[in-house]
Parts: structure tokens; sequence; C-alpha cells
């Protein structure tokens, strides 16, 4: 692995922890204005994310061609036994930290997707709680504040 391999798996694990501590800080649904700020943030890195995980992924195919290019052992290839499966293996055995930068980056811009998706729906949830709420409100009190029934035989 190249010097400059190994700074940049480095710069991609800070992003993952930085981000993975960005999901964990997720405020709380009721507070809507620090829920916004913070849903644009992730929003923000899941771009990021994706990009990333495409370059991770586009090093470690380059390690990958690199390999085969320079032979797999006979030992090995007896136990590949011409699996495609095991040759993948075995290429993420002989570059473990490509390999698992870009599953991380990988699954971590899955994760954010998929939390992006339900706080979505979240907030949109509480938003039309709220609006049923408000348009309830006027309706079902006068004056007081508590609610007056007039019988249909006391209608004038």
């Amino acid at each position: 692995m190249t010097p400059e391999q190994q700074t940049q798996i480095v710069i991609w694990k800070q992003t993952c922890q930085f981000v993975d501590d960005l999901v964990k800080s997720c405020p709380a649904m009721t507070a809507m204005d620090d829920l916004h700020t913070w849903f644009g943030d992730v929003h923000g890195w899941l771009v990021h994310i994706g990009t990333e995980s495409a370059r991770a992924e586009g090093e470690y195919s380059i390690a990958y061609m690199r390999a085969m290019e320079s032979g797999i052992n006979s030992e090995a290839l007896k136990v590949i036994k011409g699996s495609s499966t095991m040759t993948d293996r075995y290429i993420a055995g002989k570059n473990p930290e490509l390999f698992e930068i870009w599953q991380r980056l990988k699954n971590l811009n899955r994760n954010l997707e998929t939390i992006l998706n339900d706080m979505r729906t979240n907030i949109v949830t509480l938003r039309e709680a709220d609006k049923r709420e408000a348009m309830q409100m006027p309706a079902q009190t006068q004056g007081n504040g508590k609610r007056e029934y007039v019988w249909p035989s006391e209608q004038r």
C-alpha cells in the first residue's frame, strides 16, 4: 500500500467517526429548529460520504487489479478453485485496510440514506399532527378556553 493510500485511509476513518458522532448527536424530535439544522448537516455529509465511498471502491478496485496481475500463489489457487467469491475474499485479505474502509463508507452511506428518509417521515408526521392540533383548538374552544355545548333543545 502506498503512503498516499495510507494517508487517505486515515482521513476516511476520521470522516466516518465524525459522521458517526454527528448521527449520535441527533436532537429531540420536539426541537424542530435544531432538528432542521441537524438534518441539513447530515444531508450534506451524505453527499460527501457517497463520493468518498466511490473513491474508496475505485482504490480497492485498483488494488484488486494489481493483485490479479501479479498473480495468486499456487497454494491459494488450490483453495480458490476458480471461485469468484473465494478470489474476492483472498484479495480482500491481501488489502484488509482498504477493503474495510470501502465497506465502512458504503455502509455508512446506506445508513445515512435510511436515517434521512426516516427523519423526513417523522418530521412530516409531526408537522401534520401540529397542523391538526392547531385546526382543532379554535373550533373546540370559546372565550374562556372551555368547550361550551349547546343542546338542540336549547337552540332558539
